[in-house]
């Protein structure tokens, strides 16, 4: 039972939607951007994380990898991954704008 297990971050299971590695990741982000996880906050390790969400630990790699690219979090090989030093003020691209650049 992880009910009374000390992670940093535990999602609510209840608010996942599939696809759950962009719910996860939306998850994170709002409580980054909303001041519930501090920049310099060490998140679960990816397989913790998944055995907390009954998910396959690919969704969890997913899911951060996705916050990475928005600059929300980073990771450390062999020391875990982190919320961002800047995370609250990340800049996201929007898709939408994309649609007249010239991939080089």
């Amino acid at each position: 039972s992880f009910e009374n297990y000390s992670m940093s971050w535990k999602p609510n299971k209840e608010l996942l939607k599939r696809p759950f590695y962009s719910s996860i990741a939306a998850l994170l982000e709002h409580d980054i951007v909303n001041g519930f996880l501090a920049p310099g906050t060490k998140l679960p390790p990816q397989r913790e994380l998944a055995d907390f969400l009954d998910l396959n630990f690919t969704t969890i790699t997913r899911a951060y990898k996705l916050c990475e690219v928005k600059g929300l979090i980073y990771a450390i090989t062999g020391s875990g991954t982190f919320v961002a030093p800047n995370a609250t003020r990340s800049i996201t691209i929007s898709t939408e704008e994309i649609r007249n650049c010239i991939d080089l």
